[in-house]
């Protein structure tokens, strides 16, 4: 299924525009704000090299969301707390952070929620005490679902919640998965950021099946793009390659307003209304908008139930009715792969997971292409 049979994205002809990566550009018509109760949808957004716009576009897209009549709750989980310092918010002079929220039963979410200057967005707080909670909390049980349970009574308060992720693989990161329905992975149009993307892969797939079934991909962001150098040029049609729907039409491209935006304190939606990077967000916004609206859940959402492949002989079901999906063999061996060929493999498994419903691990690729 491509994004032009997507719920909300209008099928693109000849004529139409073209997004960056020379694909038609649809129409983009946003879903109403939804009305009664509200449950939020909880978006991680997350990669573990640092400087690629996690923070920028979590600011910035909570704010585009709030404009199109969502209510946002920003999640600093950065010990950094580089989310907070974007919105006008000094760590260092943080009495309460989020950090007391997830290790002491002194403070309830009102204690350490702050408004933003973003009317409809608001913002959980972080600061360096939140470094100490990845040692803390390995001796704490149900460890990884600590955030989740932070989170969970506040769903109905919000429509979304963004949860700006550390840059690191660690256990504030699997908290952060765990307690999310989406992620969005920002890249930076950079050689060495494309590599990376496949440990994150993996670490996705691990929350997946161990953790929180429900996560997805909600797509992956392209950022610091800039149209002048054949690099970054070249980085972002491999990106379209590897990942191919998964990608957002929009690209945020690289330019001085985001930094200072983050001296001034606010999003560029309010700093520099009428920019390019103002327009990206927006565009972003309704993009997510449409992919989590009801009805685009079939494109992420893997078909349950669907029956085990026949296992060729000298394969053992790891459980019995073969459930999870993974095979014990007999025998191992040993394959290297080119950067490249690792690409070309995580293309194919995200291909069959979007377009079949099927999830697979790599290593039964390789044994299945040898």
């Amino acid at each position: 299924m491509t994004s032009e049979n997507l719920p909300g994205l209008g099928a693109a002809d000849s004529t139409a525009d073209l997004d960056t990566m020379g694909r038609p550009m649809p129409e983009l018509v946003v879903p109403e704000p939804p009305e009664g109760p509200r449950r939020a949808i909880v978006v991680a957004l997350c990669n573990q090299k640092g400087g690629v716009d996690k923070t920028t576009t979590t600011i910035n897209l909570g704010a585009a969301l709030t404009e199109l009549g969502r209510r946002v709750l920003l999640v600093d989980f950065d010990p950094q707390g580089s989310a907070s310092l974007g919105l006008g918010v000094h760590p260092h002079t943080l009495d309460r952070s989020i950090y007391n929220l997830l290790l002491s039963n002194e403070y309830d979410f009102d204690d350490v929620v702050l408004p933003t200057g973003v009317p409809g967005m608001d913002l959980m707080p972080a600061n360096i005490d939140l470094s100490a909670a990845e040692v803390q909390l390995v001796g704490e049980v149900a460890r990884e679902q600590t955030l989740k349970r932070v989170l969970d009574p506040v769903r109905e308060r919000y429509d979304f919640i963004l949860i700006d992720c550390a840059p690191s693989l660690g256990l504030l990161t699997i908290n952060a998965l765990t307690a999310s329905d989406r992620v969005i992975i920002p890249l930076e149009c950079e050689y060495f950021a494309l590599r990376g993307v496949a440990l994150l892969s993996d670490t996705i797939n691990k929350v997946i099946d161990r953790l929180n079934p429900e996560l997805r991909v909600l797509g992956v962001l392209a950022t610091m793009f800039d149209g002048r150098t054949v690099h970054t040029r070249e980085v972002l049609d491999r990106v379209l390659e590897v990942f191919g729907d998964e990608v957002f039409h929009t690209v945020v491209r690289r330019t001085i307003r985001f930094p200072e935006t983050t001296v001034a304190g606010e999003p560029i939606t309010t700093y520099d209304s009428g920019s390019p990077g103002a327009a990206a967000y927006r565009t972003l916004a309704k993009e997510v908008l449409i992919r989590c609206h009801e009805g685009a859940e079939e494109f992420f959402r893997p078909t349950r139930g669907t029956a085990p492949a026949d296992r060729s002989a000298g394969v053992q079901q790891d459980r019995p009715g073969g459930t999870s999906g993974r095979v014990r063999h007999d025998e191992k061996i040993t394959i290297y792969l080119s950067g490249e060929e690792l690409l070309g493999l995580e293309r194919a498994r995200l291909l069959l997971r979007a377009r079949h419903g099927v999830s697979v691990d790599r290593g039964r690729i390789v044994r299945e292409a040898i």
